[in-house]
């Protein structure tokens, strides 16, 4: 959808990002979805598929952290289906789609809410690292 016909309906880029995402978990609650999300249901999905296994499992981690469910179950079912080293690629990729997908939402989501209540001491770190975001990162990774 574009930015004009989103105007035109009167909904922002946002609200539909939010919509889209309440409407998958009522569709998953509502129909059972979610409670076919097991090890051994992934593994026989992933085995079943052949050579796009991996692919599907990267996909099906970035689901889970859309829906902010654990990461348990893949993390083991990973560990069950492929090699260990394969495994650890595989949760690695996974684990870093979803994360990409949660720094999106709150980037682009939670931005504004949290913005308006933060405390004046956060606003200048803030600042701070928009100014200067390689030096400050570095610095706090030293520290911590």
């Amino acid at each position: 959808m574009t930015r004009e016909r989103a105007r035109l309906l009167g909904v922002s880029k946002r609200w539909l990002l939010v919509l889209l995402f309440v409407a998958a978990i009522v569709t998953a609650w509502t129909t059972g979805l979610y409670e076919y999300l097991t090890v051994e249901s992934v593994r026989r999905l992933v085995l079943d598929a052949g050579w796009l296994g991996p692919p599907i499992f990267v996909a099906l981690f970035l689901l889970q952290g859309m829906a902010l469910c654990p990461a348990f179950p893949f993390l083991l079912a990973a560990g069950f289906i492929w090699p260990p080293w394969e495994a650890f690629a595989l949760n690695m990729a996974g684990s870093l789609v979803s994360c990409l997908v949660g720094f999106f939402y709150a980037r682009t989501l939670g931005r504004d809410l949290v913005a308006a209540r933060l405390p004046a001491r956060m606003r200048r770190f803030e600042a701070r690292i928009v100014e200067r975001a390689l030096p400050t990162v570095i610095l706090m990774r030293t520290m911590f």
